[in-house]
């Protein structure tokens, strides 16, 4: 940090930085986090797939059947990176607009963390845990209230 002319304190950035894929990936979900908080859907789920693509793939059987990388939470993310939309024979169209639930990203979101925790079992974050903790409240609730509902 340094100061100018008027005495305010500046922030002087470095001309690099030396990062990994535990500490760019780790900061991604965490900025997913923010931005899925803030209500910021294209920006959370593009960082939580930028995480998953640096991370190693998991066992989808690691993952409830609902929670596994869909087909849709897939074209979200492609949609996102690139505006087009893969159809069934693999041919890309461009599309103007997109829905994106606010489950796709939780799902997105809960994949990339995933994948974190089998690639760096001894890094917990709070931030992570507590959205792990947030998405097994949210999974028992609405268990509860399909249990109830059903009879």
């Amino acid at each position: 940090m340094g100061r100018d002319r008027d005495g305010e304190i500046k922030i002087i950035s470095p001309p690099f930085i030396q990062t990994s894929v535990r500490y760019a990936s780790m900061r991604q979900i965490h900025a997913a986090l923010d931005h899925s908080h803030r209500g910021d859907f294209e920006c959370a789920a593009t960082l939580a797939a930028a995480a998953c693509g640096m991370l190693p793939a998991i066992d989808s059987a690691a993952l409830p059947a609902s929670e596994a990388l869909s087909a849709r939470v897939e074209t979200v993310a492609h949609w996102l990176a690139h505006g087009t939309i893969l159809d069934r024979t693999g041919n890309s169209r461009r599309e103007e607009t997109i829905a994106i639930r606010t489950a796709e990203v939780r799902i997105a979101i809960h994949v990339a963390i995933k994948r974190f925790d089998a690639a760096f079992p001894e890094q917990k974050t709070p931030q992570m845990m507590s959205f792990k903790r947030a998405h097994r409240f949210c999974e028992e609730h609405a268990i509860g209230t399909k249990q109830t509902a059903g009879g």
